[in-house]
């Protein structure tokens, strides 16, 4: 199935009301993230609305009820208006601003945790902030940055990844709607003003440089003789997925290069990427946690 994943419009923002909002996301209170072994860097995620009304709750769940605005989300009262002036709020389980700065989301997949019909699950983001240095990257649309006021739907069930190589912000919304009962939602029917739905609307892709057989073999020998312990592995999924972002790299194959890099090496190396692939792009347990073996 090919990834749905596509570039719905763009909203053109109050500025001043916007900058307004943004100090406010900026002095936010930062704590441990629920997703942490998912990223690199600085990656700050603030429920604005969610399935209980604590803003401490970054966790996406399924959610039969309405959501609940936190005490951060009623702060924001410009991306608040937005949310009612555009889209289809009684089917928002969950907003959050994300800021990823000298960082990367590393790759996997959303929503293997939950139910089975994923198709009811539809996640847009939209860029508040962003950078010349951000990307994103999807296993079906390959490497694009979204571009501030963009409306994107996200295909988050296949492999994606994200990265800031700066240090200035890159600030999205993400809204994630539930549609039970329905296998597969129409593109806009995440809108309330349907009007803003634009399909001429041209993304910001990326052509990346190929690469022969022989650069990919030595790029994994080089990947492989950079892993000495368990600390080295998630050091070296960065390098691969940083390589993606620039050379002709599936992502879908990123897990793959990195296992091949090990598979002469200790059992517990191998092991533990084997685990990781599984952990971050088949299956995992709906609160699980990936941890590496403290000791080799």
């Amino acid at each position: 199935m090919k990834s749905k994943t596509k570039l719905l419009g763009k909203i053109q923002f109050d500025e001043k009301h916007l900058k307004n909002d943004l100090e406010i996301i900026s002095k936010f209170p930062v704590f441990e993230e629920e997703y942490s072994e998912f990223n690199s860097g600085v990656w700050i995620n603030n429920s604005l609305w969610n399935n209980d009304g604590d803003y401490r709750n970054t966790q996406y769940k399924d959610n039969p009820y309405p959501a609940k605005v936190t005490e951060l989300g009623k702060k924001a009262g410009y991306i608040d208006s937005i949310l009612h002036q555009y889209f289809d709020v009684d089917h928002i389980k969950m907003v959050r601003t994300r800021n990823l700065v000298n960082g990367q989301v590393i790759p996997h997949k959303d929503f293997i945790e939950l139910d089975e019909n994923k198709g009811k699950y539809t996640r847009i983001l939209i860029p508040l902030e962003t950078s010349l240095t951000s990307y994103h990257s999807d296993e079906d649309y390959g490497v694009f940055r979204m571009c501030k006021g963009d409306i994107w739907m996200l295909d988050a069930s296949v492999v994606h990844a994200a990265y800031n190589f700066g240090s200035d912000s890159r600030v999205i919304l993400c809204l994630d709607f539930q549609y039970d009962n329905i296998k597969n939602v129409e593109v806009d029917q995440v809108f309330k003003d349907r009007s803003i739905c634009n399909s001429n609307t041209k993304p910001m892709l990326f052509n990346r440089a190929s690469l022969r057989k022989e650069d990919i073999n030595d790029f994994i020998i080089n990947i492989a003789d950079s892993i000495n312990n368990f600390g080295d592995i998630k050091k070296a999924l960065l390098k691969i997925s940083s390589a993606h972002v620039y050379h002709n790299i599936p992502i879908k194959d990123i897990y793959d290069i990195l296992i091949q890099a090990v598979k002469h090496r200790k059992s517990e190396l191998y092991e533990t990427c084997i685990k990781m692939k599984n952990y971050y792009t088949v299956h995992r347990d709906l609160g699980e946690r990936f941890t590496y073996p403290e000791f080799l």
